[in-house]
């Protein structure tokens, strides 16, 4: 008989790929790490769709999978247990286009979690995803409280000072890599264009670790209307999986899915 964790990442719907993520964290995550991979691909195409939760949750799914699978965690956002987070300032660029805040904000939401349960320190962290605060509580204790900002407004805008720098670097023979790095974390990259180009480029140019980085630049690229980057950030990501020694099944995962609706949410 099927686990809950299988049901629902067979199950079409993303409510229930959100349900999965829940799952995974209750049981040992590298009994079905592709299970969590499945989620987190419902859960991008629920993003490409239009629904915004489904940008922080599909964050949560890929930081999931990523410690099933022994690797450290891109966004940072699976608490409990030990906690390693890929670290580098380019990704602080990139989980604001996931509406997650700041690295710095998610450690210590994880540090002030892992000292309430050990007993360490008298504070109760809450997760509600809504916003980040701290405010005084009875009897003098902290609730912390970890807020997802995902704002009505979140398309890139343009046009782009560095649009054509990167289209000629995706173009050039020689590496572009170290500059497309300096554009990400200085958050130069202003529209969908400018994620799809550095993409291209780190994925030519990069090393093995830098896939993941190009696979999350040719998904926001997706979410921003490039039609032709959700095939990109599905290979990018295959890339980075077999160099890992792990099956290449993101792209195949994709394309069983059913077909997206064109509904959009504003």
């Amino acid at each position: 008989m099927p686990t809950f964790c299988q049901v629902c990442a067979r199950s079409g719907v993303w409510i229930a790929a959100l349900a999965l993520v829940a799952c995974e964290a209750r049981v040992a995550a590298a009994q079905v790490p592709e299970d969590t991979l499945a989620a987190y691909a419902r859960l991008t195409v629920a993003a490409l769709d239009g629904n915004r939760d489904a940008r922080w949750a599909s964050a949560v799914a890929l930081d999931e999978y990523l410690a099933a699978v022994g690797r450290p965690q891109l966004f940072g956002m699976k608490f409990g247990g030990p906690r390693r987070v890929v670290d580098d300032p380019m990704t602080d660029a990139i989980r604001r286009r996931f509406c997650l805040p700041p690295r710095a904000k998610l450690d210590r939401f994880a540090q002030y979690g892992a000292a309430h349960r050990s007993g360490t320190l008298q504070r109760q962290p809450l997760t509600n995803m809504l916003l980040w605060l701290e405010s005084p509580a009875p009897r003098g204790a902290i609730v912390t409280t970890l807020v997802i900002d995902c704002p009505r407004a979140l398309a890139l805008t343009g046009p782009s000072p560095v649009t054509a720098e990167l289209r000629r670097m995706a173009g050039a023979h020689q590496s572009g890599r170290d500059r497309v790095v300096a554009m990400i974390r200085r958050d130069e990259l202003t529209t969908g264009d400018d994620y799809f180009l550095a993409g291209v480029v780190l994925r030519r140019d990069g090393a093995a670790g830098d896939m993941l980085i190009a696979h999350t630049l040719f998904t926001v690229a997706a979410l921003e209307g490039r039609d032709d980057a959700l095939a990109e950030s599905a290979a990018a990501l295959d890339d980075y999986l077999t160099s890992i020694g792990r099956p290449g099944a993101y792209a195949a995962i994709l394309r069983s899915l059913p077909p997206r609706s064109t509904r959009r949410v504003p």
